[in-house]
């Protein structure tokens, strides 16, 4: 009933996406919950154990990789200079970096659900990649750079957002209270991430 309140979707819907998860492993069954009249509703919540996500931020120097439970509590994390991000190596440095990571991970890659890459610059809804002034642009390569071949290079589901978006969406789901809906995200240099109504 709350799922179905809070999503719009009615009651028969939300049952047989909530089926359709739970015979996946996505979604447990919990206990039973207080009863305003009728049948006590099931409690229902994520398996965070039923798959794992990777995370990478590139930075002018380094990139920074993370993989993580479906509750974002941290399995393994790593750093790497970057250097070798020079010219049109960018797409294999990554490559071999997600590689790296989950090797280090010691994790089967079907268990990985996706990844999430927050990117210095501007992403499109093409995933296309415009690379900052002065982040890996200025190491001697320019944009842009199509993040879908990438995507199947890696053979995971990609999700990619600026950096500072990247940090605006961080903050209101991991920092702040679930009732704030707009953020003003100022980054340490030239940058800005801005949420309306829960929306980058």
């Amino acid at each position: 009933t709350d799922i179905s309140r809070m999503t719009s979707f009615n009651i028969v819907t939300v049952s047989n996406y909530i089926n359709q998860y739970i015979e996946k492993g996505l979604v447990v069954e919990k206990e039973l919950d207080v009863s305003t009249g009728g049948r006590k509703p099931v409690l229902v919540s994520f398996n965070r154990d039923s798959g794992l996500i990777l995370g990478a931020s590139l930075t002018h120097n380094q990139i920074t990789g993370m993989v993580t439970d479906l509750e974002c509590r941290t399995v393994y994390e790593m750093k790497k200079e970057h250097e070798e991000l020079r010219g049109e190596r960018a797409e294999e440095a990554l490559i071999q970096f997600v590689e790296e990571l989950i090797q280090g991970a010691k994790i089967g890659k079907e268990k990985i659900r996706g990844m999430g890459l927050a990117l210095p610059g501007a992403v499109d809804q093409k995933k296309q990649w415009f690379p900052r002034s002065g982040s890996v642009k200025g190491k001697g390569f320019s944009g842009p750079f199509s993040l879908e071949a990438l995507e199947s290079k890696l053979q995971l589901p990609l999700f990619v957002e600026s950096d500072i978006n990247a940090s605006a969406l961080a903050e209101k789901w991991l920092g702040l209270s679930s009732d704030v809906q707009h953020i003003l995200f100022f980054s340490a240099g030239i940058g800005v991430g801005i949420i309306i109504d829960g929306e980058i």
